[in-house]
């Protein structure tokens, strides 16, 4: 019988990962920007109660003023001149904001466990948790600085070079053409902490 703690309800809780990716660009002038977003109690919805479709509440205060709240996190935003407007910017925050996060988070850990047996659920979580601290990243880009070290280890899909080199993209160390460039210190000394908690300090040194 395996020690290893069941945690076989943790991806239903992977979706209320607190962090969001980067937001959408702001408007550039050749759209109009879109409404901020809110957090607390939304106006009434006095006009179209709030109906939940495709993953985001939609409802309207009059005929004209329509709003999207998160059922993950109840952020809201609005008013919207209709309510396909409305839905696909609530649509768009729930994808980058939950789902995203949440398969990210979910193929690190299926990745880590393919090399390290022992890291539950809870372990990612807190391995992330510390990893993002020290480095001053948000947990979805230690998620997959992860997925990528832990594939590199086991030659699943990938090379320790695509480990450093994407690493690098996503921190903003580095750029198209810059794949056979020794990696920022940032990088290596991340992914280095990555294989040792995986159970294998050495391996970047090994692999360079």
């Amino acid at each position: 019988m395996s020690d290893i703690p069941s945690d076989n309800d943790w991806e239903a809780g992977a979706m209320h990962c607190n962090a969001a990716l980067a937001p959408p660009p702001p408007s550039t002038g050749l759209f109009p920007a879109l409404p901020a977003i809110h957090h607390g109690r939304p106006p009434r919805m006095a006009c179209h109660p709030w109906q939940l479709g495709q993953g985001v509440q939609v409802g309207a205060v009059t005929a004209s003023a329509w709003y999207w709240r998160c059922p993950v996190c109840r952020a809201w935003s609005g008013p919207y001149p209709h309510a396909l407007a409305g839905k696909e910017d609530g649509m768009d925050h729930r994808h980058r904001a939950h789902d995203i996060p949440a398969l990210w988070r979910a193929e690190a850990r299926t990745a880590a466990r393919r090399v390290c047996k022992q890291i539950t659920a809870a372990r990612l979580d807190e391995i992330t948790t510390r990893l993002a601290t020290a480095y001053n990243l948000m947990p979805p880009v230690i998620h997959a600085a992860i997925r990528r070290t832990a594939d590199a280890i086991d030659g699943h899909h990938s090379t320790c070079q695509d480990a450093i080199y994407y690493t690098g993209i996503d921190l903003g160390t580095a750029s198209d053409g810059d794949y056979f460039k020794v990696p920022h210190p940032k990088v290596q000394a991340l992914i280095e902490a990555i294989a040792t908690e995986l159970g294998h300090p050495n391996w970047l040194r090994d692999a360079s």
